[in-house]
């Protein structure tokens, strides 16, 4: 069985895991959704493109965060009944 302080040393690590995971994958979404291809950027942008860059900004970042709740919630050690 593992000490304590190697319980904790290993949830610390798996937390700094769990942000950095979400910070990579916070940072390709916003990478991903305000990235535009050449060819677009001749021209001007109409309002429904600009409201779909935003929406699936959005909803990216949504899922990343929901991922990132769930990693925590591993990471969390269980509930122990009250004596």
């Amino acid at each position: 069985m593992a000490s304590p302080t190697e319980q904790y040393t290993e949830s610390l690590k798996k937390s700094q895991e769990a942000v950095l995971e979400a910070m990579q994958a916070w940072t390709k979404s916003a990478q991903s959704a305000f990235s535009t291809p050449a060819a677009s950027l001749a021209g001007p942008k109409n309002a429904a493109q600009v409201i779909d860059q935003v929406f699936d900004f959005a909803e990216q970042m949504l899922a990343v965060q929901r991922q990132f709740a769930k990693n925590l919630a591993t990471l969390s050690p269980p509930e122990q009944p009250e004596s």
